[in-house]
């Protein structure tokens, strides 16, 4: 952030590892330090993209994370995230002294640079993962979530899993009392649920990672009905 602030210059950060090290933690980490640096550290004076950048995570996770053997939510893509800063700011405050008030000096003081914006670059899906989790793995974590959610959803109406818009409930609808085993690209491992993990919370966080990347309620509603459509197709057999 110093970099970025005193030398006006690109920074880069490089998160490596073997599976199961830390990288999507730490990377979340580093972009939340970046987007609160510049807030002065204290989360209430975040900006509304500041807010945005890093509520969208959820989204990304939920399409490219899974359970793997060592990993519990392994990204199973590369990326390459830009972090995007506007220019540092000066703010002025005026000095008065005597009895009647009268301003007798200027101090200016530098604003460091603020969160505007980030792009992300997605890269090498482990497509093969959809059709093909092994024994002891899950598919990626969205389609649980969906599962969860319209589950949660049937016994409690659309407020089970938050504020979802209807059109996303209509389409859950179609899935409610079913179980991953009824899938046949879901049940070819038998790891269903993840430990300490609420799904239908946290398809509700997925949802607000859609409305923070701008998306309208009936393309929220789409990309629900393509991923069922994804389970469908998979139960769909050919007779020669």
């Amino acid at each position: 952030y110093q970099g970025v602030w005193r030398a006006a210059s690109s920074q880069t950060v490089l998160v490596s590892g073997e599976s199961g090290a830390g990288k999507t933690e730490t990377t979340k980490f580093v972009m939340r330090f970046l987007a609160m640096a510049g807030a002065g550290g204290a989360e209430d004076s975040m900006s509304v993209c500041e807010r945005r950048v890093l509520e969208s995570i959820p989204l990304l996770e939920a399409l490219g994370n899974a359970k793997t053997l060592r990993n519990d939510n392994s990204s199973r893509f590369g990326k390459y995230t830009e972090l995007q800063f506007g220019r540092a700011t000066r703010a002025s405050e005026d000095l008065s002294s005597g009895a009647d008030g009268a301003r007798v000096d200027r101090l200016w003081s530098v604003a460091g640079p603020r969160l505007k914006g980030a792009k992300t670059h997605c890269y090498l899906l482990e497509k093969v993962r959809v059709i093909g989790p092994q024994e002891g793995e899950r598919s990626f974590h969205i389609f649980y979530q969906l599962l969860a959610a319209a589950q949660r959803g049937a016994q409690s109406g659309s407020e089970g899993f938050g504020e979802a818009c209807q059109l996303v409930w209509e389409q859950l609808q179609a899935v409610a009392g079913r179980r991953s085993k009824d899938f046949v690209y879901l049940a070819r491992s038998s790891v269903e649920s993840l430990a300490g993990h609420d799904e239908a919370d946290d398809f509700r966080s997925t949802l607000a990672a859609m409305r923070a990347f701008g998306m309208e309620e009936d393309e929220m509603a789409d990309l629900v009905a393509t991923l069922l459509a994804v389970l469908h197709l998979g139960n769909v057999a050919f007779r020669a």
